[in-house]
């Protein structure tokens, strides 16, 4: 398989289970450790919903598309609008469906927990691989050597740049 197609599903398949993981989370600490059963029951539906949503979105705003391995702030403030978008967007389905037996008496508080907890569990995925290097203190390229580092003198902003435009491919 392709290396961009494995990495891209690495992605996509993360961020589902990212997307259900805060859920889960944002239900039990919304209610303290013990999600009431009226909610349990319902539980897959939102997890569903929230995934159908956000899933197109990222792939919409590129999330998949980025070299991870240089992540830097305009990567993360694009996973900030991508999951913001999709929260709004899971905000209007709620709202939309406020009376319906699904929605009735969901917890608002839900959505902003699901929205932050979406963001940095997200954030981190896609931090990991630059956090391994920063924390371990070395890179090993794709055949298993170990990376050494190199000064270059006299680089700027725009040498940054063209690096990154060439590691992208």
């Amino acid at each position: 398989m392709d290396r961009r197609i494995t990495k891209f599903l690495f992605f996509l398949i993360g961020d589902a289970c990212i997307i259900a993981l805060a859920m889960l989370l944002a239900f039990l600490l919304r209610f303290d450790g013990q999600i009431p059963l009226e909610y349990q029951a319902r539980l897959l539906e939102y997890i569903a919903l929230s995934i159908a949503i956000a899933l197109p979105i990222f792939i919409l705003r590129g999330l998949y598309a980025f070299t991870w391995a240089f992540v830097s702030l305009h990567e993360i403030i694009a996973v900030l609008k991508g999951v913001f978008l999709s929260a709004l967007l899971f905000t209007a389905s709620v709202l939309l469906m406020w009376n319906e037996p699904l929605f009735l008496g969901f917890p608002r508080s839900i959505i902003v927990l699901h929205f932050g907890l979406v963001f940095m569990l997200a954030g981190l995925l896609r931090s990991a691989k630059r956090l391994r290097f920063i924390f371990f203190n070395h890179q090993i390229s794709a055949n298993g050597n170990i990376v050494k580092n190199a000064l270059i003198i006299g680089a700027d902003e725009q040498a940054e740049q063209l690096i990154r435009t060439l590691l992208q491919g």
